[in-house]
């Protein structure tokens, strides 16, 4: 017997829906509907009927919820009694990994369409990071927004000031962040979605992560683009300028948390997400 239909059966059970079981489930509920016509062709029983707009149980489905509920328990506490997670985290907040334990904190790939099909495969069940546009499947949790700055090294023959404007801000080098979705970087996406803002750049080179840009700037001509909280921790350090945006040119960073709909009643995964929310609050605060 697959163990697997015995869960969606006590799901649909417990819902007494099909659509309530396939929510939980992060499913479709033709899935749902095809897994239990195939546990009623192997028990030779059926399991649930129609009536109308409601479903109701037979006493075949309500004996076996409870015997296999049972079952499903010991098995339950026989194979999991500590919940380990793997977390996608961008190299420049992964200092949360000294609160977390019972979790492994894992780069995300450089493009973000393979992060959620990684989430919709089960190799991660929890990825950090700016997208906010996915498909049913996926929740995006938002924690917390950040402005953009723009930074250089200190004695850069050019850049001086607080702000950037437009002109300087197009003309110099940049370097950029490798990561894409829908075929754009995240500085550009976010671009896009402010339609008062016109900001072009000539991108040279392109890198991992936040700390390689500004480990670059520093000891370089190039400009980079990254978020307020990562120049608090580098600036100084590394002698660096931190300038803003022109005024009516801001951008700014989402931080969301995005996992799976199966994920969404999951009391551990639950546990987890308020953790690594708590994290990133203090950290980009």
């Amino acid at each position: 017997m697959d163990l697997k239909l015995i869960h969606v059966f006590l799901t649909v059970h417990k819902y007494q829906s099909f659509t309530g079981a396939a929510e939980a489930l992060g499913v479709s509920q033709s899935a749902v509907s095809q897994a239990i016509k195939r546990l009623e062709v192997s028990l030779q029983k059926k399991l649930f009927i129609k009536s109308g707009r409601t479903m109701i149980c037979t006493r075949t489905a309500d004996q076996l919820a409870i015997e296999c509920g049972r079952g499903m328990d010991i098995i339950q506490n026989a194979i999991s009694t500590t919940h380990h997670f793997i977390v996608y985290c961008p190299e420049d907040l992964i200092q949360i990994t000294r609160e977390m334990p019972h979790t492994t904190f894992k780069l995300p790939p450089t493009l973000q369409e393979t992060l959620l099909s990684d989430l919709r495969l089960q190799k991660v069940d929890l990825a950090i990071d700016f997208i906010s546009d996915c498909d049913n499947s996926f929740i995006s949790e938002r924690v917390c927004t950040e402005q953009f700055k723009v930074i250089c090294r200190h004695d850069h023959p050019r850049l001086s000031g607080n702000t950037i404007t437009k002109e300087e801000f197009s003309s110099e080098s940049h370097i950029g962040y490798k990561r894409k979705f829908k075929g754009m970087s995240i500085f550009q996406s976010q671009i896009d979605r402010n339609e008062m803002t016109d900001l072009e750049r000539n991108v040279v080179m392109e890198v991992s992560s936040s700390h390689s840009i500004c480990m670059i700037a520093a000891q370089t001509d190039y400009v980079g683009v990254v978020r307020e909280s990562v120049t608090k921790r580098w600036a100084d350090k590394l002698g660096l300028s931190v300038m803003d945006f022109p005024k009516g040119s801001e951008v700014e960073f989402p931080l969301n948390l995005i996992y799976h709909n199966r994920f969404k009643n999951h009391s551990d995964h639950a546990e987890m997400r308020e953790a690594v929310k708590a994290q990133l609050i203090e950290i980009c605060s």
